[in-house]
């Protein structure tokens, strides 16, 4: 089941190690790619300089919607036991 598989020292790890930590600019330059910019200050703070909340998840639905088709199902699931 444990096809090619060898043995590998540390010793021969260590040679493919690089001098130095690559930077993210220098890995954007290796691949050719364009560097992003930076995020301004301003764009992550309101007007009156509170920071935006995260929003992790684009909801399509709001609250209301989903209390309405709970409240649907439930009715269905009653009328089905009477």
């Amino acid at each position: 089941f444990m096809r090619h598989v060898l043995d590998v020292q540390l010793s021969w790890l260590q040679l493919y190690q690089p001098a130095k930590p690559l930077t993210l600019i220098e890995c954007y330059a290796l691949t050719n790619r364009p560097v992003p910019a930076p995020p301004t200050p301003a764009a992550a703070h309101h007007a009156d300089g509170r920071s935006k909340p995260n929003k992790t998840t684009t909801d399509k639905t709001s609250l209301d919607a989903v209390a309405a088709a709970k409240a649907r199902y439930l009715q269905r699931k009653k009328l089905q036991k009477a």
